[in-house]
């Protein structure tokens, strides 16, 4: 079958075009004239010459199929880490605002909100000043991060209002002593020589009752008059002219029309639940991950693909934040396979290959472990440490959300060692996916690695260790923890899709922009929906950067909304 190559934009906009961007719309997972890169069915390949399969047609709704028609002034769809600020600032500005949700559930905020200039962190800062943030720094980081795929004018209005965004949050969490909020003070980097530099940005809720996030800003939602409509699911957008006025959405009693004076705000998520999208647009990502492991995710590209159609543009590249946190059978395993959780994955002991051999420094951001682990045979990696894991855990001094223990500034850890491994870790022991031996060639044996071949490199590992000095990768002194008293473990863990962090292209007043870069009145588009904060991948090292993009830009969008 012949394949026809129309570029990027023109393919979005439905126009057809000549053959002389077959690299462009490869981004778009079309095939283009070359061979296609998903099994067959083709995914990528348009249902008609306009269209790509992942995006379709847009829906056409007629009037009469319309059951009831809702009058506001801002809607927000989808809850979350961006949709709830948007939709409490939006209140808190005096607008008359709908929350859609397209589940039964209201969700809460993600943990680990990054921010700058939060009074947490300020006071963490003076009595820890290696805490501070040099925020030209970090923007260069941050676009070298990306490999220049970058919006930096987004990244500076994250720094610039996250702190207060951060602030506002702790407000609400701490009225009524729900929550304690804490700055996640450590960077575990400091005076190492370490390859990579993290960054103290991140803040987390510690709860001191029952109660969850969510149900605390229900409770403050409730108070500004939020409306909420669940299990109502996005269809399309209303647009009257180049505005967008309004979506249709489907509920049980059938479609249902909500116009939003001054707005609609998508905050929807992205795509990593979407196996066609994925297919079409991230197959390296499926071939490293597969689609099994989306826990933590049910993100269907709806927002993104209902913004295509009004419109928007996308992001030219796509990309994913994955964990190694996935573990699969000892001898047998292989990325793409269907996996469990394995939270202590990240921590960064030894890892080798399939032939027991090491392959990288194991220091580093998520994405670089499993970029390098997507090489090897399998894609996969085994974790090894020995006895003295506890010990050597606190060793590692980990950031953000692998952090098992307290932070330099008392801040509690997301997960306590003794509950990773006691509520999760042994129960992997026990059904035979995190191998126990008293002896190395035991280990070697059981994860099916070579005998010499493996001794040898943890022989060369407790070297390394001893010295102080990685001959082979140049890890870090703090993180060569030696593997020499039993028992001794070992885990085969691969790639965990967690979410997809490319979307539809935004400005700074959070609207959604078309190809030539002009706004789209009437549409914004916040978290992990938009696009232009990130390329290729996340940047991990900046804790919870993802999260307090999501939810400053979800603050902001709904204050700019409320008062058009």
């Amino acid at each position: 079958m012949e394949k026809k190559g129309i570029s990027r934009r023109d393919f979005l906009k439905g126009t057809a075009a000549g053959a002389a961007s077959v690299a462009a719309m490869t981004l778009l997972g079309g095939c283009a004239t070359q061979e296609c890169p998903t099994p067959e069915p083709c995914v990528c390949e348009p249902t008609n010459t306009d269209v790509p399969a992942w995006l379709g047609v847009e829906p056409e709704i007629k009037p009469e199929e319309i059951v009831e028609t809702v009058e506001t002034e801002v809607v927000v769809i989808g809850s979350g880490t961006a949709g709830w600020p948007a939709a409490l600032t939006a209140a808190e500005e005096g607008a008359k605002v709908i929350l859609v949700e397209r589940t039964a559930n209201l969700f809460k905020p993600k943990d680990d909100v990054g921010a700058v200039n939060s009074k947490l962190q300020q006071e963490s800062i003076k009595q820890y000043p290696y805490l501070a943030i040099d925020e030209t720094k970090l923007l260069k980081d941050a676009v070298r991060y990306a490999n220049g795929y970058i919006d930096s004018d987004l990244v500076k209005l994250w720094m610039k209002e996250s702190g207060e965004t951060v602030d506002w949050y702790t407000n609400i969490l701490e009225r009524k002593g729900d929550f304690k909020m804490w700055h996640e003070g450590g960077i575990g980097t400091r005076d190492s020589g370490a390859r990579d530099a993290a960054y103290a940005t991140g803040h987390s809720p510690q709860a001191l009752g029952e109660r969850t996030t969510a149900d605390v800003l229900k409770e403050y939602g409730d108070e500004l008059g939020l409306e909420y409509r669940m299990q109502t699911t996005l269809i399309k957008l209303v647009k009257t002219g180049n505005k967008v006025t309004g979506i249709i959405a489907e509920d049980a009693n059938g479609y249902i029309q909500i116009n939003a004076s001054k707005g609609v705000i998508i905050c929807t998520g992205g795509y990593s639940a979407n196996h066609e999208m994925m297919k079409a647009l991230q197959p390296e990502a499926v071939r490293v991950s597969g689609t099994q492991m989306t826990m933590g995710s049910a993100d269907n590209g709806s927002g993104i693909k209902a913004a295509l159609w009004a419109g928007a543009d996308m992001d030219q590249v796509h990309g994913t934040c994955s964990f190694n946190r996935a573990i699969v059978d000892p001898k047998t395993g292989k990325g793409g396979d269907p996996a469990k959780w394995y939270w202590f994955g990240e921590q960064p002991f030894m890892k080798v290959n399939t032939n027991g051999v090491r392959f990288c420094n194991e220091s580093g951001p998520y994405d670089y472990m499993i970029h390098s682990m997507s090489m090897q045979p399998n894609h996969c990696a085994i974790q090894v440490f020995d006895a003295n894991v506890k010990q050597h855990t606190e060793q590692l001094d980990m950031v953000g959300c692998c952090r098992l223990f307290p932070f330099d500034n008392g801040a509690p850890m997301n997960i306590p060692f003794d509950a990773c491994w006691n509520g999760m870790t042994a129960g992997l022991i026990d059904e035979g996916y995190v191998v126990k031996a008293d002896t190395l060639e035991e280990l070697a044996d059981k994860m099916g690695l070579p005998r010499e071949a493996f001794l040898a490199q943890v022989e060369r590992y407790n070297h390394y260790a001893e010295t102080g000095v990685d001959e082979e990768y140049g890890k870090v002194a703090y993180r060569l923890t030696p593997i020499n008293t039993a028992p001794f473990y070992g885990a085969r863990t691969v790639a965990w899709l967690l979410s997809t962090i490319d979307g539809i292209r935004i400005n700074t007043d959070m609207n959604a922009i078309d190809s030539n870069n002009n706004p789209i009145e009437g549409l914004y588009v916040c978290g992990d929906a938009s696009g232009g904060f990130f390329g290729n991948t996340y940047f991990n090292l900046v804790t919870g950067m993802a999260a307090g993009r999501s939810m400053t830009f979800g603050r902001r969008a709904g204050r700019i909304a409320a008062h058009k």
